[in-house]
């Protein structure tokens, strides 16, 4: 039985700037881990040092991988074969095979790694430094080190446009968004965005329209339009810092925010705010199933990862996690 917490937003919040401001500029695995009804939650859980399985079906965590030392972001490769954790304190990229449930590789990184993202055609594998203002790039299965690209100042994580074959790195120390031709791994220019943000996590819209970026400070999501690649619309958020992610549809957007209890429920059809989820204090990591009927969503102070219901924005389950779970992947997300 669903636990019905949604709030709505009369109106929504979309037209908070001038008009100045905004102009300017599941199956079974084929390999892999498996749990009954579905794929696994990869979750980060920063305090134990692990990687934690969760069968979201079960309700439980299955299994766990040692991954080092304050582990921060996870990929799962679109294969469902590798997850990869950047492990922040050890500067490290830890490879996990699904298979054999067991790390594979440790992969060399810059200063103060944070995001990680693969490539959508699951071949590369990048990994940004915070500290350096840098992205490594790996080869997915050899894992050679590809290629290092200086980016913009105090870059946090990336993502990708399948569309334009460009991955796009936030630039937390500048207020702007790095672009990487992702096929030859060329750096292209900057997006600058409006106001006074810092940029944190972001996403790409399923078609390619939009790039979705949550920022600090200005406590707000800005929109860009990729097509001219001007900041369009901001969107006034909870608490950060924030997580993000849009269902496969292109409608809903889930934004977490950290600092609160609540995630943000957006409608990018009106660019709006339409309601809020209560779910407890430090919601991070945010990530919709592939069909995009559930979400699920990290929860720090109450060690959970909660399982949303789309249609209603529904809290469906809570899954009890001790060891601090900040952020999570699944297979095709």
């Amino acid at each position: 039985m669903s636990i019905r917490v949604f709030r709505r937003i009369p109106g929504g919040i979309g037209a908070a700037l001038s008009a100045a401001a905004l102009l300017a500029g599941c199956a079974t695995m084929g390999q892999g881990w498996s749990v009954d009804g579905g794929e696994p939650v990869y979750v980060v859980d920063q305090s134990a040092g692990k990687l934690a399985v969760v069968d979201p079906q079960g309700g439980e965590v299955v299994d766990e991988v040692d991954v080092g030392r304050t582990p921060t972001y996870n990929a799962v490769t679109p294969d469902g074969r590798y997850v990869l954790v950047t492990a922040t304190a050890e500067e490290t990229l830890y490879v996990v095979d699904t298979g054999s449930r067991e790390v594979v590789d440790k992969l060399e990184l810059g200063d103060t790694p944070k995001g990680v993202g693969v490539t959508p055609d699951g071949q590369f594998v990048y990994a940004v430094n915070e500290g350096a203002g840098t992205v490594d790039i790996f080869e997915v299965g050899s894992w050679a080190h590809v290629k290092e690209v200086s980016v913009g100042s105090a870059p946090h994580n990336v993502a990708f446009d399948d569309k334009r074959k460009i991955a796009y790195i936030s630039n937390g120390g500048s207020n702007t968004v790095s672009r990487i031709r992702y096929t030859n791994h060329t750096r292209l220019g900057q997006i600058g965005l409006a106001g006074e943000g810092v940029p944190h996590n972001l996403v790409v819209s399923p078609d390619g329209t939009y790039l979705l970026v949550t920022r600090n400070r200005s406590r707000d999501m800005a929109v860009v339009d990729l097509e001219s690649g001007q900041d369009i619309v901001h969107i006034r958020l909870s608490q950060g810092h924030h997580g993000i992610d849009m269902n496969p549809d292109g409608r809903w957007v889930y934004v977490t925010g950290i600092g609160g209890s609540v995630v943000n429920v957006i409608d990018l059809g009106r660019f709006a705010r339409v309601g809020q989820v209560e779910v407890g204090q430090g919601p991070h990591g945010v990530r919709f199933s592939a069909d995009g009927e559930r979400a699920y969503v990290t929860v720090q102070g109450t060690n959970e990862v909660v399982g949303l219901e789309v249609e209603n924005h529904a809290i469906m389950r809570r899954i009890e996690d001790e060891g601090g779970p900040f952020w999570l992947s699944v297979r095709g997300r």
